[in-house]
């Protein structure tokens, strides 16, 4: 390499066992920092979909001759304190490496695209019958059923805020939780994460702060988290709305059109439009809220 030779590195020391970037081994950090050499950042992508791949088939869905691309960024070279030596300056040569290969991959990753958009995507990759998410109460959720009940959930929910407009979600970690979200977003409405532990002083200020006139949460998990008292506190100032009550309203053709809309968001939002409000107190008294642009999130 000090010779000017081009040397390939797998700097992963392996084949992905997970499609992400896996562990980044210090030697090939080492190596680039000892001969001063430039590091050319590559990335494939689409490999791992063929059948010869190291993923088993509940990870990826294996095709003949998927799209393979190949990526190649600019040169690089190691950025690394001088006065670094042995093991330490080892560890942060393979820590540059890291960051070079993360940077490789969120520069190589499309952000043009919506929440919901990268979940459509995801489903026709990996196969819409394919898990998308579980609990352990309700089971498992294929993309099909998640984009299906999106869409259908998405219609009932839209006269309870404009577009654009902020609707409070107040739901336990589970599969209704992800299907609310992603309704809110095909329906182009931004949904706002409700700590529903934080008291309601707290709560009336988050909804305050991010101008959120409709709560959605269910009976079941109210009655369950025994949130009685803090449901009366807010009802005078905030309009709830239980989600129970809105499933008895599908009907056949809501279903239907359901099927038919499924592949594609029902109001078209951009990357750069809001996709969801994140609350925190940071040094204030009162919540602040933070809002995260659809292609970070």
């Amino acid at each position: 390499m000090r010779g000017g030779d081009p040397l390939i590195i797998f700097p992963e020391g392996r084949i992905t066992t997970t499609g992400s970037l896996m562990k980044i081994y210090d030697g090939a950090g080492l190596v680039a920092d000892k001969s001063d050499a430039f590091v050319v950042p590559v990335r494939l992508a689409g490999l791992e979909y063929t059948p010869f791949t190291r993923l088993s088939r509940a990870q990826v869905k294996r095709r003949w001759f998927p799209k393979v691309t190949v990526t190649v960024l600019e040169p690089v070279k190691l950025k690394i304190d001088p006065e670094l030596k042995g093991k330490r300056r080892r560890q942060a040569a393979g820590a540059a490496l890291y960051d070079i290969m993360s940077n490789l991959i969120y520069r190589t990753t499309p952000t043009d695209r919506t929440v919901l958009e990268a979940v459509i995507e995801a489903g026709h990759v990996h196969g819409m019958g394919r898990v998308a998410v579980e609990d352990p109460i309700a089971g498992t959720l294929s993309y099909r059923k998640l984009l299906l009940g999106a869409a259908i959930l998405g219609r009932k929910i839209m006269p309870y805020a404009p577009e654009g407009g902020a609707l409070g979600v107040m739901l336990p970690n589970a599969n209704g939780a992800a299907v609310t979200l992603m309704a809110l977003m095909s329906a182009g409405r931004v949904p706002a994460m409700i700590n529903f532990s934080a008291g309601a002083a707290n709560v009336l200020a988050a909804c305050k702060a991010a101008k959120i006139g409709t709560i959605l949460t269910s009976r079941a998990f109210v009655e369950r988290g025994r949130l009685d008292n803090l449901i009366a506190a807010l009802t005078p100032q905030v309009r709830i709305v239980y989600l129970d009550d809105i499933r008895p309203t599908i009907t056949l053709i809501d279903k239907l059109r359901g099927l038919r809309e499924k592949g594609r968001p029902l109001v078209k939002r951009g990357p750069d439009d809001w996709a969801a409000i994140l609350f925190t107190s940071a040094r204030k008294a009162r919540p602040r809220a933070w809002c995260c642009p659809t292609a970070i999130c």
